[in-house]
């Protein structure tokens, strides 16, 4: 008998910008840090830019920095719809492979499934511009089906230049 592939069902994904956090009212958001791409970008910057910077100073500070199986809970203050948000380090953008994404992505639904997080909502990670890294995630958490993951938010598509 010949194995076959698993099926993959496309995650729902919504626009993960400032509109679209200000409407989230999921109780968390599992986010994605490369530790080679500053500022951080698409997500994680919109959500950085809503909590004044938090993200950021903690990135200054070297109490988190992105690397591999790096995991770190934070508040989010009232400033998001959701108490709070976790940070999964990914390591180096430009290296993160789907078998990277598919290991970080296990290992955040090990963590949020601890810490008693449903339903799961993850956020795609974002590299340096011309990366797919956020289409690379969409089908690793797609590979691991809907029944795990409720949402996934992506960055905006960026917008055509103002001059040709």
């Amino acid at each position: 008998m010949k194995a076959t592939a698993p099926k993959t069902s496309r995650i729902d994904t919504r626009v993960g910008d400032l509109a679209g956090l200000d409407g989230f009212e999921h109780e968390a958001l599992g986010l994605f840090v490369p530790s080679d791409v500053r500022p951080l970008r698409g997500v994680a910057g919109f959500v950085d830019w809503r909590c004044d910077g938090a993200l950021s100073r903690t990135l200054l500070s070297k109490t988190f920095v992105g690397r591999e199986k790096e995991v770190l809970l934070a508040p989010t203050r009232g400033r998001l719809g959701p108490r709070r948000f976790f940070l999964f380090g990914i390591g180096p953008a430009k290296s993160c492979n789907v078998e990277r994404l598919r290991a970080a992505c296990l290992n955040a639904l090990f963590v949020l499934q601890n810490a008693g997080v449903a339903p799961v909502v993850l956020a795609a990670p974002s590299g340096p511009d011309g990366d797919n890294l956020e289409e690379r995630f969409i089908g690793v958490t797609s590979s691991l089906g809907r029944d795990k993951i409720e949402l996934v938010l992506v960055p905006p598509a960026p917008s055509a230049p103002l001059h040709p």
